[in-house]
């Protein structure tokens, strides 16, 4: 019998949901260290809109 996996055992990889409005948050990349900016409406998890 094949046992199911149990998703509290593996990470979740996907990438972030913008609180504002839903959408998938891209990656970007600076100097500092990465952050997750909506793509849509440009909030960012620094709390900010992209630049």
């Amino acid at each position: 019998m094949k046992r199911r996996r149990d998703p509290e055992d593996e990470a979740d990889d996907r990438p972030p949901i913008c609180p504002a409005c839903g959408v998938t948050q891209g990656m970007v990349l600076t100097d500092e260290e990465p952050r997750f900016v909506c793509q849509e409406c440009g909030f960012s998890d620094g709390g900010s809109a992209a630049d």
